[in-house]
């Protein structure tokens, strides 16, 4: 940390209130002057409806615990994508946790970072999507960039916000993005917008909350070649296999979920 974070903390400040302003002002170019997404951009998505909310369930139906007895059951599911709340203690300790609420481990193994390479070498196939919590985006992919290749990867980006991505490139390049519209009232702005910023910044995977689903909307997407994935706000509606076979016929890709696999939507 010291001196390098310190000043990597000064370099995102200033990169971000450079993208803010950039952001505010109008986006002339209509959508009809771009082409679709690379396929490659959603390579990571093959065979992915399913990305496990949290780290999954555990064998004893907790939820948000993040813990290792959750990745484990994932995997033994045959889950190929797990997202994981993740935080930086006092110590810059990269842990697999959310903080607010009744979310922790509870009687469960917390993970750190250390913990999560294990756990990718004994199951190599699985991808591992971001939620860096408490604004430690940038200093989590600080940390996670210094990896090795085979790790790198195999991390999915969630970025929150038009600026992010700028941000992150800054530290170093990724190889997988997932935008989420959750955060800064995105899941209310303007679709083709969206769109728009994916296809400029090389993301093929957007996630939004269920209630944001419109045809409309989605046919957006798909006719550019983003993959869209949904969670549940409010309600259960992703951990519910027949309302996720309703949002398919409308247009879903995959569901962030808490307890189901990819068997129960065949």
């Amino acid at each position: 940390m010291g001196i390098r974070q310190t000043l990597s903390d000064i370099k995102y400040v200033a990169l971000k209130a450079s993208q803010v302003r950039r952001d505010r002002t109008e986006d002339p170019d209509p959508l009809s002057l771009f082409l679709p997404a690379d396929p490659g951009l959603s390579a990571w998505t093959e065979g992915v409806r399913i990305i496990r909310h949290a780290g999954g369930e555990t064998p004893d139906h907790e939820r948000y615990t993040n813990s290792l007895e959750a990745f484990e059951y994932s995997a033994s599911l045959g889950c190929r994508a797990i997202e994981t709340d993740l935080d930086v203690d006092h110590d810059g300790r990269v842990l697999l946790i959310h903080r607010e609420g009744d979310k922790g481990p509870g009687e469960n193994t917390l993970m750190d970072l250390h913990d999560l390479l294990g756990f990718m070498d004994r199951h190599p196939d699985i991808y591992i999507v971001t939620d860096c919590k408490n604004g430690t985006l940038m200093k989590i992919c600080a940390s996670l960039i210094r990896l090795e290749e085979r790790y790198r990867k195999r991390f999915v980006i969630q970025l929150y916000s038009y600026e992010d991505r700028v941000l992150v490139e800054s530290i170093g390049s990724f190889d997988n993005y997932i935008f989420t519209l959750y955060d800064s009232g995105l899941y209310i702005w303007n679709s083709e917008r969206i769109v728009k910023h994916c296809l400029r910044n090389g993301i093929g995977v957007v996630t939004m909350p269920s209630g944001f689903v419109r045809m409309n909307e989605l046919k957006i997407y798909a006719d550019y070649g983003i993959r869209v994935f949904i969670h549940s706000a409010v309600g259960d509606e992703t951990n519910d296999p027949d309302a996720c076979a309703g949002f398919m016929k409308r247009g879903v890709y995959g569901f962030y979920s808490d307890v189901l696999t990819e068997s129960d939507l065949s």
